[in-house]
């Protein structure tokens, strides 16, 4: 083996040896930037928490639920008709959704149901909040302060002695 011929063996795998750490440390960068971008994983479950959450904010603030809901309405605002987001985040199913408020109002901000305040802080219904806002809450249910319940039909009460059971009265 000539002298020649191991330097040249030599020089290659000096160039092999570098292309090696080249690639190690390109390696370790993309590894680096991986892991401070979000995974897809990550941004699909913070797509389906912001969904939910929207969707829970809809059924909150819905005719509906508004109509039986007597401590939302009496937390919504009587001249604006405005929910904080603070009080929201507190019902347990939304608390269970995990999302904060900031995100809350990002998530609610394209909302076609529902509208932010100037600040972002605080949410209503889009239509029909005048309706719900101010209004007293509604009455307990029975046997909290309410008196008993109203008799049973004359039909139940009849079905009940046929029964050998006594009516309710």
């Amino acid at each position: 083996m000539s002298a020649d011929w191991r330097r040249r063996e030599a020089l290659k795998i000096a160039k092999n040896r570098t292309q090696v750490d080249a690639l190690r440390g390109l390696d370790a960068a993309l590894r680096a930037e991986e892991a401070a971008e979000p995974r897809d994983a990550d941004a699909a479950d913070a797509v389906s928490r912001g969904v939910a959450a929207v969707q829970q904010v809809h059924h909150y603030l819905s005719p509906a639920n508004l109509r039986t809901d007597g401590f939302l309405r009496g937390e919504m605002d009587p001249a604006t008709g405005f929910v904080r987001h603070a009080t929201l985040a507190t019902f347990p199913q939304l608390a269970a959704i995990g999302v904060g408020d900031a995100d809350l109002a990002h998530y609610l901000r394209h909302s076609q149901v529902v509208e932010l305040d100037a600040a972002g802080t605080a949410v209503r219904p889009k239509r029909a909040w005048r309706a719900f806002a101010g209004r007293a809450p509604v009455a307990p249910h029975w046997g909290e302060g309410r008196g008993p319940p109203p008799p049973p039909p004359p039909v139940a009460t009849a079905l009940i002695h046929r029964m050998g059971g006594e009516a309710l009265t």
